[in-house]
Protein backbone atom coordinates (compact mmCIF):
# COMPACT_ATOMS: atom_id res chain seq x y z
CA UNK A 1 0.00 0.00 0.00
CA UNK A 2 1.30 3.45 -0.91
CA UNK A 3 1.91 5.50 2.23
CA UNK A 4 2.40 9.23 2.05
CA UNK A 5 5.14 11.00 3.99
CA UNK A 6 5.43 14.69 4.85
CA UNK A 7 8.83 16.21 5.61
CA UNK A 8 9.45 19.60 7.20
CA UNK A 9 12.93 20.98 6.48
CA UNK A 10 14.93 22.84 9.04
CA UNK A 11 14.92 26.64 8.66
CA UNK A 12 17.64 27.98 6.35
CA UNK A 13 20.94 26.50 7.40
CA UNK A 14 24.61 27.35 6.96
CA UNK A 15 26.25 26.46 3.68
CA UNK A 16 30.04 26.31 4.13
CA UNK A 17 32.05 28.65 1.95
CA UNK A 18 33.57 25.69 0.12
CA UNK A 19 30.32 25.27 -1.79
CA UNK A 20 29.74 27.52 -4.83
CA UNK A 21 27.33 29.92 -3.16
CA UNK A 22 24.52 30.33 -0.67
CA UNK A 23 21.53 30.11 -2.99
CA UNK A 24 20.58 26.86 -1.28
CA UNK A 25 19.29 28.97 1.59
CA UNK A 26 16.31 29.79 -0.65
CA UNK A 27 13.58 27.19 -1.28
CA UNK A 28 13.19 28.39 -4.89
CA UNK A 29 14.75 25.74 -7.19
CA UNK A 30 15.29 28.34 -9.91
CA UNK A 31 17.85 30.04 -7.68
CA UNK A 32 20.18 27.21 -8.59
CA UNK A 33 23.90 26.83 -8.19
CA UNK A 34 26.25 25.07 -10.59
CA UNK A 35 29.76 23.67 -10.67
CA UNK A 36 31.79 21.64 -13.11
CA UNK A 37 33.09 18.27 -12.01
CA UNK A 38 36.76 18.18 -12.95
CA UNK A 39 38.56 14.93 -13.87
CA UNK A 40 37.52 12.20 -11.45
CA UNK A 41 36.57 14.49 -8.58
CA UNK A 42 33.14 14.79 -7.03
CA UNK A 43 30.84 17.76 -6.93
CA UNK A 44 29.22 18.16 -3.56
CA UNK A 45 26.93 20.27 -1.47
CA UNK A 46 27.84 20.52 2.21
CA UNK A 47 25.25 21.58 4.77
CA UNK A 48 26.08 22.56 8.35
CA UNK A 49 23.11 22.49 10.71
CA UNK A 50 25.08 24.24 13.43
CA UNK A 51 24.66 21.42 15.93
CA UNK A 52 23.72 17.76 16.06
CA UNK A 53 20.05 17.42 15.14
CA UNK A 54 17.70 14.54 14.27
CA UNK A 55 17.46 14.03 10.51
CA UNK A 56 14.72 12.02 8.85
CA UNK A 57 15.22 13.01 5.21
CA UNK A 58 17.60 14.71 2.80
CA UNK A 59 16.37 16.12 -0.51
CA UNK A 60 18.54 17.54 -3.31
CA UNK A 61 16.05 18.52 -5.98
CA UNK A 62 15.86 19.83 -9.52
CA UNK A 63 19.33 18.69 -10.56
CA UNK A 64 20.61 17.95 -14.06
CA UNK A 65 22.49 14.80 -12.99
CA UNK A 66 23.39 12.99 -16.24
CA UNK A 67 22.50 9.36 -16.83
CA UNK A 68 25.22 7.06 -15.56
CA UNK A 69 26.26 9.34 -12.72
CA UNK A 70 25.63 8.35 -9.12
CA UNK A 71 24.72 10.28 -5.99
CA UNK A 72 25.74 9.69 -2.41
CA UNK A 73 24.48 11.22 0.85
CA UNK A 74 26.58 11.06 4.00
CA UNK A 75 25.95 12.59 7.42
CA UNK A 76 28.42 13.30 10.20
CA UNK A 77 28.01 14.25 13.82
CA UNK A 78 29.86 17.07 15.54
CA UNK A 79 32.00 14.31 17.04
CA UNK A 80 33.00 13.08 13.55
CA UNK A 81 30.87 9.91 13.49
CA UNK A 82 30.08 9.40 9.78
CA UNK A 83 27.15 7.44 8.33
CA UNK A 84 26.23 6.74 4.69
CA UNK A 85 22.47 6.64 4.20
CA UNK A 86 20.53 4.97 1.42
CA UNK A 87 20.08 7.29 -1.53
CA UNK A 88 17.44 7.17 -4.27
CA UNK A 89 17.98 8.88 -7.63
CA UNK A 90 14.65 9.73 -9.27
CA UNK A 91 14.61 10.96 -12.87
CA UNK A 92 11.71 12.89 -14.39
CA UNK A 93 9.99 11.25 -17.32
CA UNK A 94 9.21 14.64 -18.88
CA UNK A 95 11.75 17.33 -18.00
CA UNK A 96 14.84 15.16 -17.55
CA UNK A 97 15.52 16.72 -14.14
CA UNK A 98 16.57 14.55 -11.21
CA UNK A 99 15.69 14.47 -7.52
CA UNK A 100 18.12 12.85 -5.10
CA UNK A 101 16.45 11.68 -1.91
CA UNK A 102 17.29 9.82 1.26
CA UNK A 103 14.57 8.99 3.76
CA UNK A 104 14.93 7.08 7.01
CA UNK A 105 11.73 5.19 7.67
CA UNK A 106 13.05 3.38 10.72
CA UNK A 107 13.83 6.58 12.64
CA UNK A 108 16.01 9.66 12.68
CA UNK A 109 19.77 9.73 12.50
CA UNK A 110 21.52 12.41 14.53
CA UNK A 111 24.07 14.56 12.69
CA UNK A 112 25.34 18.08 12.23
CA UNK A 113 26.81 17.89 8.73
CA UNK A 114 25.15 16.62 5.56
CA UNK A 115 27.17 15.90 2.42
CA UNK A 116 25.54 15.36 -0.97
CA UNK A 117 27.98 14.05 -3.58
CA UNK A 118 27.60 13.58 -7.33
CA UNK A 119 30.06 11.08 -8.79
CA UNK A 120 31.16 11.08 -12.43
CA UNK A 121 32.22 7.74 -13.93
CA UNK A 122 35.67 7.90 -15.47
CA UNK A 123 34.35 7.14 -18.95
CA UNK A 124 32.01 10.15 -19.04
CA UNK A 125 32.82 13.77 -19.80
CA UNK A 126 32.87 16.64 -17.35
CA UNK A 127 29.66 18.63 -17.09
CA UNK A 128 28.29 21.54 -15.06
CA UNK A 129 26.06 20.06 -12.37
CA UNK A 130 23.17 22.29 -11.34
CA UNK A 131 21.29 21.83 -8.07
CA UNK A 132 18.12 23.75 -7.35
CA UNK A 133 17.23 22.87 -3.77
CA UNK A 134 18.76 21.16 -0.78
CA UNK A 135 16.50 20.45 2.20
CA UNK A 136 17.38 18.52 5.35
CA UNK A 137 14.27 17.19 7.07
CA UNK A 138 13.70 17.68 10.77
CA UNK A 139 10.36 15.98 11.18
CA UNK A 140 8.46 13.35 9.22
CA UNK A 141 4.82 12.31 9.34
CA UNK A 142 4.21 8.89 7.86
CA UNK A 143 0.65 7.87 8.81
CA UNK A 144 0.17 4.21 9.58
CA UNK A 145 -2.81 3.94 7.21
CA UNK A 146 -1.57 6.25 4.45
CA UNK A 147 -3.85 8.31 2.23
CA UNK A 148 -7.37 7.38 1.18
CA UNK A 149 -8.40 6.32 -2.31
CA UNK A 150 -9.18 9.30 -4.51
CA UNK A 151 -5.92 11.19 -4.09
CA UNK A 152 -4.55 12.64 -7.30
CA UNK A 153 -2.21 15.05 -9.02
CA UNK A 154 -3.20 18.34 -10.59
CA UNK A 155 -1.56 20.73 -13.04
CA UNK A 156 -1.78 24.51 -12.72
CA UNK A 157 -0.89 26.69 -15.71
CA UNK A 158 0.34 30.16 -14.76
CA UNK A 159 -0.13 31.48 -18.30
CA UNK A 160 -3.18 33.04 -19.91
CA UNK A 161 -5.00 32.46 -23.17
CA UNK A 162 -7.59 35.06 -24.15
CA UNK A 163 -10.01 34.71 -27.01
CA UNK A 164 -9.40 37.47 -29.56
CA UNK A 165 -12.09 39.33 -31.48
CA UNK A 166 -11.02 37.62 -34.69
CA UNK A 167 -11.54 34.18 -33.20
CA UNK A 168 -7.96 33.29 -32.38
CA UNK A 169 -6.13 33.43 -29.07
CA UNK A 170 -3.78 35.86 -27.43
CA UNK A 171 -1.40 33.64 -25.51
CA UNK A 172 0.98 34.59 -22.74
CA UNK A 173 2.70 31.33 -21.91
CA UNK A 174 3.53 30.57 -18.30
CA UNK A 175 4.70 27.48 -16.48
CA UNK A 176 2.86 24.22 -15.95
CA UNK A 177 3.11 23.42 -12.26
CA UNK A 178 2.25 20.05 -10.67
CA UNK A 179 0.33 19.64 -7.46
CA UNK A 180 -1.21 16.91 -5.35
CA UNK A 181 -4.38 16.57 -3.28
CA UNK A 182 -5.02 13.84 -0.76
CA UNK A 183 -7.06 12.90 2.28
CA UNK A 184 -5.80 11.22 5.43
CA UNK A 185 -8.83 9.37 6.74
CA UNK A 186 -7.63 7.29 9.68
CA UNK A 187 -5.30 9.56 11.59
CA UNK A 188 -4.57 8.33 15.08
CA UNK A 189 -4.51 10.82 18.00
CA UNK A 190 -0.71 11.12 18.03
CA UNK A 191 -0.66 11.54 14.24
CA UNK A 192 -3.26 14.30 14.19
CA UNK A 193 -1.33 16.11 16.90
CA UNK A 194 1.93 15.81 14.95
CA UNK A 195 0.30 16.96 11.70
CA UNK A 196 -1.39 19.89 13.41
CA UNK A 197 1.92 20.99 14.93
CA UNK A 198 3.68 20.65 11.55
CA UNK A 199 1.06 22.73 9.72
CA UNK A 200 1.08 25.31 12.49
CA UNK A 201 4.79 25.77 11.88
CA UNK A 202 4.78 25.90 8.05
CA UNK A 203 1.33 27.29 7.21
CA UNK A 204 1.01 28.16 3.53
CA UNK A 205 4.25 30.11 3.20
CA UNK A 206 7.04 27.69 4.17
CA UNK A 207 8.11 24.92 1.83
CA UNK A 208 7.70 21.26 2.66
CA UNK A 209 8.36 17.97 0.92
CA UNK A 210 5.45 15.60 0.34
CA UNK A 211 6.05 12.16 -1.16
CA UNK A 212 3.10 10.09 -2.29
CA UNK A 213 5.07 6.85 -1.92
CA UNK A 214 8.82 6.81 -1.31
CA UNK A 215 9.52 3.30 -2.61
CA UNK A 216 12.42 3.34 -5.07
CA UNK A 217 10.30 2.44 -8.08
CA UNK A 218 9.43 3.97 -11.44
CA UNK A 219 7.73 7.36 -11.13
CA UNK A 220 9.40 8.35 -7.86
CA UNK A 221 10.28 11.79 -9.27
CA UNK A 222 6.63 12.54 -10.06
CA UNK A 223 5.60 11.33 -6.61
CA UNK A 224 7.79 13.96 -4.93
CA UNK A 225 6.31 17.40 -4.33
CA UNK A 226 8.45 20.29 -3.09
CA UNK A 227 6.18 23.25 -2.48
CA UNK A 228 3.59 24.96 -0.30
CA UNK A 229 0.33 23.83 1.22
CA UNK A 230 -2.46 25.23 -0.94
CA UNK A 231 -5.47 24.23 1.08
CA UNK A 232 -5.83 24.05 4.84
CA UNK A 233 -9.33 22.97 5.75
CA UNK A 234 -10.22 22.06 9.31
CA UNK A 235 -9.72 18.42 10.18
CA UNK A 236 -12.69 16.27 11.10
CA UNK A 237 -12.98 13.93 14.04
CA UNK A 238 -14.67 10.74 12.92
CA UNK A 239 -14.48 8.93 16.26
CA UNK A 240 -12.24 9.10 19.37
CA UNK A 241 -9.45 7.18 17.62
CA UNK A 242 -9.69 8.39 14.01
CA UNK A 243 -9.58 11.81 12.39
CA UNK A 244 -9.79 12.97 8.78
CA UNK A 245 -7.87 15.76 7.06
CA UNK A 246 -7.90 16.79 3.38
CA UNK A 247 -4.77 18.61 2.17
CA UNK A 248 -3.26 19.98 -1.04
CA UNK A 249 0.25 21.04 -2.12
CA UNK A 250 1.39 23.17 -5.04
CA UNK A 251 4.90 22.48 -6.34
CA UNK A 252 7.70 24.91 -6.99
CA UNK A 253 8.45 24.95 -10.73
Amino acid sequence: MAIISIHRPYPPVSIPTATPNRRFLSPDPKEATAATVISSTQYGVDVDLGADKPITSVFAGYTNLPAGWTAQITVRTAGNVTTDIETFVARSRVSGLVHVYAGLRSGAVTARYVFVRFNRPSNLADVAITVGTVAVGAQTLRPAWGQEWGAGRSIFDTGTADRLFGGGFGIDEGARVPGYSWTLGDLQPAEIDALYDLILQVGQTRSILVIEDDDNTAGLYERMHWGLFQKLDAYERLDPLNSKWALQIGDWA
